[in-house]
């Protein structure tokens, strides 16, 4: 810092003494690389950010060979302008029809066309806009990727003065066009200037078809030619009897603030663009701040489509910074960009006090038919009238999240603000889309001002019914969402000899609020204004109820009984508003990426278990039983010859991310009359002559810590003695659980098993000892304890019982956290295990991923959908750098910049002997060799795939994504269906006699009586699956032959692909693949229907 104060004072590090020339200038280098790498920590966090952005913004643009293409195009285009002869005096009413001879169409979609008009060429034709100061960003992803404004003044003897009224301007301007089409030979487009004024053409011209750039013909009167206090919003320009085509003596006079707009826009081009490109080409530094800001809205979809944040509105908004001090010319773009954020975030444009760029003051009152205003130099022309209250809400939201993401040291700020595309799929809750809008009018029948809107927006009622629609979803649904805006269309442009596209639809984007499930909507105190209000939108679905608390309210209530039915209810919500208060039929109503489909991918028959849902119930009151079970069990410490210290559930269960839930063990169908099972001494066994596998059930893994003993304790001074002494732990547990709480109990040497209320849990003691005398038994040396060495085994052990048990305690933490995060990773094990790679990819390795996207959700928020989250799961599999970074997990947010450095850095050091997919938990250490590169590269490939499918086809036919590939494995075995208990979970349901035997749901009666029945009560069947028990072993005997894949959720088919084996020095192979294949039918006999080989994938 020393350096930096001697240089900002003026001072020499020599303090005044001479020293050699060359000495001199080489200190004085030194320093400046100093002064600029302090600059660039402090400014852009680090250095490598600095590049990054520097290489950007070389990146979008334009070079000097770019430039000179573009500007030869311009002088072309302009002298074939020029050229263009004057022509003959003609009829409005009958243009059409003289331009249908040249195959061109007006593009207007409202006119009345009544007086004459002649054409004479353009005197004026200059670039304009961000073109001319070097603001223009390339957008590589368009298939245009720069549009270079072209002004193109309409000579003032083409229009009258007063032209301004009645849509006489905006017709004749659509017709001067229309000759500038008929003389250019190039390849021509219309376009909207915006998605809000459709009366407001623009010509795009290209050079070829294939041009990457385009000009846009922006057509104005001379600069100063209409007065332009007379189109100010209070005006009145367009007439009533005009209109209507009535003959009314008390003609009406409207104020027309939309139509007034749209015509000084025209009127001020030339104006705001030299106004504009005198503030940024006198400062580099803020023009690249502009384009950083550019780009930022460019990659939120924000600046273009329907009342965008699009055209000069970015470099008004940065001038009107510029003017307030927010901002200074010697301010580098990156700290541009920052301030822009936090403005946009900090700063209201909805606010009754008019923000300008003009010194006059501007009168009050008179832009307040506008939803955002910030009014330009001359201080009539508001450059945001286009702009509305849910898009700037949209981009408050957007800044708040960016700002957000720079307290996070695990993510990379510059991808997260300038390289990641924040598509709907991944940016949004959900989508709706209402189509055959035109249809509907209730809406603007409700209004007063019907007739006023109509002629104000020229008839465009896609407009006027997005606004109210808007409106009353944003009134009824306002407890449900955080954030409703309207999305950029698909129409952009269309051919010159095409009429006006009409516009049909709407699509809005959703972001739910953490009370978007709500059962019960609470209104207002009846009798109130604010409750007849409430009465009046939700009709006769409103109900007086008394509350608890004594409050007597308004209300909305849907019966459900699920979570899975609760997540639905903003839908139905939806539909009755749109269908009683708009009259929209529910079949032009459309939901994208909801939360149905992917909840069906979660659920089992009804049949099974009718309150199943999703599953969501049933995690919760499993962890809530295992609470009560510890504390059962803890009362028992007195009377065990160890204290239990603590207990811990490692299912996935409790961790809240079991695909399917454990069903209870209870049928209400007896098994013995299907013979499905038989009796064993103290347990229940499949019957072996059985055509059914018993129904599946499976246990619950929890982990027993026991207390440390003194060092004298004989009984664990070996790990021997810790084998026999854990033995004789489990049967004195299993004792005195059955005498104390009746439960039925099995001890084993592994484990104990104990079934309370229809529910099998399987307890493992954890000694921390073991740990130890295993790497102490593993560093002797003849016979001598030299040194601790780490084995397998050992490590095993110690993962198992001290690091998985914080990692399951962090996933604990997260799914409590953030509701949907359980969802998200159920729903992405589905998606491995129906592509055949959940085993080898890791069920804990698939829950730390999930994680991730919620607590390091930046660009996003973390996603309240399952779908959404989902497809971010996806985008991170394909888009992470697995080889060069570690995914860090920074639980809690307890690690800072300096820790998340050094895991990077250790990262890279032994980066050769850690696993493809590095994984990183900020709560312990995790270490897993699961999934390989081969399967690592296949997950990425389906991901990929996945996300282009799921893209285009919304989430219609999800289940699609959900459907293996078979073609490039060598064997298939098809396995029976009559032997796969969990048939039940598959994809397509398979219907058997047992997998479908009902299970029976607990209640208070069966409790009490169970304690008497449970003495003589056998275990149930549990974790009793064929088709795994058979594909356990196939890898265990065969694990050198070939690799075995398998959807563990009642997936029918194992498939097989034959490794890599050595041949002979006759080049053929010395492994007999038929005569495997033989000894796999005598495995796997009465399980196996049929084996498939494809000899031919073979080589």
């Amino acid at each position: 810092m020393e350096v930096l104060k001697r240089k900002t004072n003026g001072l020499s590090s020599t303090n005044g003494h001479g020293q050699k020339k060359k000495k001199k200038v080489k200190h004085l280098e030194d320093q400046d690389v100093e002064t600029a790498y302090f600059e660039s920590e402090i400014v852009y966090h680090s250095t490598v950010t600095k590049m990054k952005v520097n290489s950007l913004l070389n990146e979008v643009t334009l070079k000097e060979h770019q430039r000179t293409e573009i500007d030869g195009f311009i002088e072309e285009i302009s002298n074939e302008l020029r050229s263009i002869p004057q022509g003959k005096v003609r009829e409005l009413s009958n243009m059409s029809e003289w331009l249908e001879k040249f195959d061109i169409k007006i593009p207007l979609s409202f006119s009345k066309m009544e007086k004459s008009f002649q054409f004479l060429p353009p005197t004026i034709i200059q670039s304009i806009g961000s073109y001319t100061y070097d603001g223009l960003i390339v957008k590589s992803s368009n298939q245009i990727s720069t549009i270079v404004d072209l002004l193109v003044e309409i000579p003032h003897i083409c229009i009258h003065k007063k032209d301004y009224l009645n849509n006489e301007y905006i017709e004749k301007r659509a017709i001067y066009m229309c000759y500038l089409a008929k003389k250019l030979k190039y390849p021509l487009e219309f376009a909207h200037l915006n998605d809000t004024t459709l009366n407001q053409a623009v010509l795009l011209v290209k050079p070829k078809e294939t041009s990457t750039f385009a000009i846009r013909i922006l057509l104005a009167p001379e600069q100063n030619y209409f007065n332009e206090k007379r189109l100010l919003p209070t005006s009145s320009n367009l007439r009533w009897n005009w209109f209507h085509d009535i003959k009314q003596d008390n003609e009406p006079f409207y104020p027309t603030p939309n139509y007034n707009s749209s015509i000084l826009v025209d009127c001020r081009h030339r104006a705001t663009s030299d106004y504009l490109h005198k503030i940024f080409s006198s400062s580099k530094e803020l023009c690249n701040g502009l384009k950083l800001f550019k780009i930022w809205l460019e990659q939120r979809q924000l600046s273009y489509g329907f009342a965008s944040f699009q055209g000069a509105m970015a470099a008004f908004f940065v001038a009107y910074l510029l003017k307030m001090n927010k901002i200074t010319r010697q301010m580098n773009s990156y700290q541009v960009f920052r301030i822009i954020l936090v403005a946009l975030m900090e700063n209201d444009f909805l606010s009754t006090e008019c923000c300008s760029l003009s010194n006059e003051k501007v009168s009050e009152n008179v832009f307040d038919q506008d939803d955002c205003v910030l009014i330009d130099q001359s201080g009539v022309l508001n450059v945001f009238h286009t702009l509305t209250r849910a898009t700037y809400t949209r981009l408050k939201h957007e800044a708040r999240v960016s700002l957000n993401s720079f307290n996070d040291p695990v993510i990379d700020h510059f991808q997260t603000l300038f390289m990641i595309s924040m598509k709907p799929i991944y940016s949004m809750d959900a989508i709706i889309q209402i189509s055959s809008l035109d249809q509907y009018d209730q809406l603007l029948e409700k209004d007063s001002n019907k007739n006023q809107l109509f002629m104000d927006n020229l008839n465009n009622k896609h407009f006027l019914l997005c606004q109210q629609i808007l409106h009353l979803l944003e009134n009824g649904l306002k407890e449900r969402i955080s954030l409703l805006c309207p999305l950029p269309s698909a129409i952009k442009t269309w051919a010159i000899n095409e009429p006006v596209p009409a516009r049909t639809s709407i699509t809005f984007g959703v972001i739910f609020s953490d009370q978007y499930d709500l059962s019960v909507l609470k209104g207002p105190e009846s009798g109130t204004k604010e409750a007849e209000a409430f009465r009046k939108l939700w009709t006769e679905r409103c109900e007086l109820r008394r509350f608890p608390d004594g409050s007597i309210l308004e209300s909305v209530v849907w019966n459900v009984e699920t979570t899975k039915d609760k997540r639905l209810i903003w839908m139905d919500a939806t539909r009755y508003l749109l269908e009683i208060q708009a009259g929209i039929s529910p079949t032009h109503i459309e939901f994208f990426y909801n939360d149905q489909l992917p909840s069906s991918l979660l659920s089992i028959p009804a049949r099974l278990l009718p309150s199943y849902g999703t599953g969501d119930e049933q995690q919760i009151y499993l962890c809530r039983e295992l609470v009560e079970l510890s504390k059962q069990i803890r009362t028992l410490n007195n009377e065990l010859p160890l204290k239990i210290n603590n207990i811990i559930g490692l299912d996935e269960t409790f961790r809240y991310t079991n695909v399917f839930p454990p069903l209870p063990s209870s049928f209400l169908t007896d098994l013995h009359k299907i013979r499905s099972i038989e009796y064993d001494t103290n347990a229940l066994i499949p019957r072996s002559t059985s055509r059914y596998a018993p129904p599946y059930s499976q246990s619950l893994l929890v982990l027993c810590q026991l207390e440390m003993t003194s060092s004298n304790d004989r009984d664990f001074e070996t790990l021997e003695r810790i084998k026999h002494s854990k033995i004789l732990y489990y049967i004195q547990l299993a004792k005195l659980l059955q005498e104390n709480f009746h439960f039925i109990c099995r001890a084993t040497t592994d484990c104990c098993y104990i079934e309370k209320n229809h529910y099998v849990y399987r307890l493992v003691i954890s000694y921390h000892k073991e740990i130890y005398l295993m790497e102490s038994e593993a560093g002797k040396k003849d016979g001598l304890a030299r040194t601790i060495k780490q084995t397998n085994l050992s490590k095993q052990l110690r993962y198992n019982t001290e690091y998985l048990p914080k990692i399951n305690a962090a996933i604990y933490g997260v799914s409590q956290q953030f509701i949907h995060y359980q969802l998200v990773s159920r729903l992405f094990k589905r998606w491995l295990s129906s592509q055949l790679l959940l085993h080898h990819f890791d069920p804990i390795n698939a829950d730390l991923v999930c994680c991730y996207i919620f607590l390091h959700s930046a660009p996003f928020q973390p996603p309240k959908s399952i779908l959404t989250g989902f497809c971010r799961v996806l985008r991170l599999l394909r888009d992470f750098d697995w080889i060069n970074e570690p995914l860090i997990i920074n639980f809690n947010h307890e690690l800072t910049n300096e820790q998340v450095f050094q895991m990077q850095a250790q990262f890279k050091t032994e980066r050769s002997v850690l696993p493809p997919l590095c994984l990183m938990p900020s709560v312990a250490f995790h270490e897993s060799n699961k999934p390989n590169v081969p399967i690592l590269k296949r997950v990425i490939q389906l991901a990929k795939e996945a996300l282009t499918y799921l893209e285009t086809n919304h989430s219609e036919s999800m289940k699609f994504v959900f459907r293996p590939s078979l073609n490039s494995y060598d064997v298939i075995i098809m396995l029976d269906p009559l032997q796969c208990p969990r048939a039940y979970q598959a994809l397509d349901h398979v219907s058997t006699e047992v997998t479908y035997t009902t299970r029976k749901k607990l209640i208070d009666t069966d409790l009490n009586q169970s304690k008497d029945t449970n003495k003589n009560k056998l275990l149930s069947v549990i974790d009793y699956d064929p088709a795994q028990l058979f594909i356990k072993e196939l890898r265990a005997s065969f694990n050198d032959q070939a690799e075995f894949f398998h959807d563990e959720f009642g997936g029918l088919i194992i498939c097989v692909l034959w490794k890599p084996l050595k041949t002979t020095t006759n080049g053929h192979s010395n492994v007999d693949y038929v005569k495997i294949m033989d000894q796999w039918k005598l495995l796997g006999k009465g399980i196996i229907k049929e084996i498939c080989a494809f000899p031919e994938r073979w080589c």
